[in-house]
């Protein structure tokens, strides 16, 4: 009877050896005596993780596709380690020998490895490529709209500065705790003024035009629905166009009238620029809380993975 017991007493755990591959691709294979198989495995998907990063450098609708696919990759490697582990783990069989691997600590050591190496790429990637928003505000319709998610490539600025018709995310001037997301309008060196809905650059006025009427379901400042109604616009500013939107009605808390919306002419200090939002009479921007610093701007935002209301707005933005 102890015989028996000393036999049968490491029988691998289908259960036990599913949860490990479960926080760790591949750790129930090592739970299961087949270290190079898991090794092998969690290898690969650090692998699929840094290629998917590298071309995060450079976003665009077909390295975006790309790394839908790895992703995807990843979560059957990941799901193939669940499922093959716990049929691994149920036909070892009941004499089953530990392995020097065969430690608590070690699969401890594992854990921590992989869950540091991920938080590391994660980090990486976070901190010096890119980094994913949520819009909250309405404030750059149409271009964004209520829930939308989209990806900010913070390379981009490395080397060049933000050009007029970017749309950037920077560090609120008001709360160093949130981030904005505005459209550059003029760059260090412009004159800026609005008269009358109409934006003048460098004393030139900027040709604009009229796409029709719209609305759109937005937030009032009790959290309560309410629909907008406005007209869209072409702008042209530069090199770039892009679209606005002049609601019927000003926001009353960023304009108390409605000359608040015109500003008599600026120029931006250098290392400096001015950003507007898209929805020009519901936006809290450089009208109320002057030009930001380049230092403050963490990205340009170029891919909207996640469109709330419509999947045709889905891929990169203008």
């Amino acid at each position: 009877m102890d015989e028996q017991t000393v036999i049968t007493k490491h029988r691998r755990k289908p259960f036990l050896a599913a949860f490990l591959s479960f926080i760790s691709i591949g750790l129930g294979y090592v739970y299961c005596g087949r270290i190079v198989k898991g090794l092998v495995l969690m290898f690969l998907a650090f692998a699929i993780l840094l290629f998917s990063a590298a071309i995060l450098k450079n976003l665009s609708r077909i390295n975006m596709a790309v790394i839908g696919i790895s992703s995807l990759v990843t979560l059957a490697i990941w799901l193939t380690a669940i499922i093959d582990s716990y049929r691994t783990a149920k036909h070892s069989g009941p004499d089953y020998q530990l392995k020097e691997y065969n430690r608590w600590y070690v699969y401890v050591i594992f854990i921590l490895a992989a869950s540091e190496g991920a938080d590391q790429i994660h980090s990486n990637i976070r901190s010096n490529l890119i980094e994913a928003f949520r819009v909250s505000p309405s404030g750059m319709f149409p271009t964004f709209e209520y829930h939308d998610r989209f990806v900010a490539n913070k390379n981009t600025y490395k080397n060049v500065a933000p050009k007029r018709g970017d749309v950037i995310v920077f560090i609120s001037p008001e709360n160093r705790r949130e981030d904005y997301v505005k459209r550059v309008v003029a760059i260090p060196g412009d004159t800026v003024e609005m008269k009358d809905n109409q934006l003048f650059i460098n004393g030139a006025k900027l040709e604009k035009q009229s796409r029709g009427r719209t609305s759109y379901i937005g937030k009032d400042p009790n959290e309560k629905e309410v629909k907008v109604e406005g007209e869209l616009f072409i702008e042209k500013n530069g090199q770039a166009e892009y679209t606005i939107f002049l609601a019927d009605t000003y926001n009353s808390k960023v304009f108390p009238d409605d000359h608040r919306a015109d500003f008599s002419e600026k120029k931006v200090p250098m290392n400096r620029c001015f950003v507007l939002g898209d929805n020009r009479n519901l936006s809290a921007d450089s009208r109320h809380f002057g030009s930001i610093p380049l230092a403050t701007v963490k990205g340009r935002a170029e891919y909207l993975y996640w469109p709330a209301s419509d999947w045709s707005r889905f891929g990169s933005i203008k």
